[in-house]
C-alpha cells in the first residue's frame, strides 16, 4: 500500500508540474464575425469517453514531467498514456487543476489516476 501511495504522489507532483502548461497551452480566441462551422467529415465523440488529448498538453505533460523525475521520460510516457485511456480531457483538467490549486478532487478520478500510476514502472 505504501508504495502505491508513493507512485500516487509522485504522480500528483509530476502532474501538478506539468499542470502549469496546460493553462499556457489554451488557445486564445479572438472575436470572430463569423460563427464556426462543424466539421464535417468525423462524427462527434461524447464529451464523456477518454481519447487523446491535444499535442500540446502532452508534450507539456511529457516535457515537465520528465524536468521533474530526473528525465524518466518512459514513465512520465507512460502516465500521460494511460491518463488519456483512463480519464476524459475535462477530467484530466478537472484533475489537474483542482491539484494547482490544493482542492480536493473526486475519489473516481483519483482511483483511476492510481490505477495508472500502479501500472507504469519507475525506471531503476
Amino acid at each position: 500500500m505504501a508504495e502505491r501511495m508513493t507512485l500516487f504522489s509522485l504522480a500528483l507532483a509530476l502532474l501538478l508540474v506539468a499542470g502549469s502548461a496546460l493553462a499556457q497551452t489554451q488557445p486564445q480566441r479572438a472575436p470572430s464575425a463569423q460563427p464556426a462551422k462543424p466539421a464535417a467529415s468525423s462524427p462527434a465523440k461524447p464529451a464523456s469517453a477518454p481519447g487523446p488529448y491535444p499535442t500540446a498538453v502532452v508534450d507539456a505533460f511529457i516535457g515537465g514531467c520528465g524536468r521533474e523525475s530526473g528525465g524518466r521520460t518512459e514513465f512520465c510516457r507512460c502516465l500521460i498514456d494511460g491518463l488519456q485511456k483512463k480519464l476524459n480531457f475535462t477530467e484530466f483538467k478537472r484533475w489537474e487543476t483542482a491539484g494547482a490549486l490544493g482542492m480536493q478532487v473526486p475519489q473516481t478520478i483519483n482511483e483511476k489516476v492510481l490505477d495508472v500510476a500502479t501500472q507504469c514502472r519507475w525506471p531503476d
